[in-house]
């Protein structure tokens, strides 16, 4: 095997150690029916605060809920699929070496 190939294949052995690494445990919490669903971040980000905008049937107007944290704990919003349902999920910062949980994102 050349040079090249065996650089390639550790480069992409490392790549795939370091998302395995970084995977966060994910739990669900809660769900709830919306009309519309628009996840700021584009889903789970434990490493990004945002928020999430949705509408439900009984206030038209946009609303949003916040990613945020109680003590190490990230709380997270997303929509559901096909965006009829707000979701929220929980997971915990310090299961990743020096992670903490500040201002809604693991950090």
């Amino acid at each position: 095997m050349g040079f090249v190939k065996k650089t390639a294949i550790l480069f992409l052995g490392i790549i795939l150690l370091a998302t395995l690494v970084m995977a966060w445990d994910w739990v669900f919490v809660s769900s709830q029916p919306v009309t519309a669903c628009n996840d700021i971040d584009g889903g789970l980000n434990a490493e990004e605060a945002s928020f999430t905008a949705f509408k439900n049937a009984s206030y038209k107007f946009w609303q949003s809920a916040n990613d945020y944290c109680e003590g190490d704990m990230l709380y997270e919003y997303t929509c559901g699929k096909f965006g009829a349902s707000l979701v929220k999920y929980k997971t915990n910062c310090s299961q990743e070496i020096n992670y903490t949980c500040q201002y809604g994102a693991c950090v």
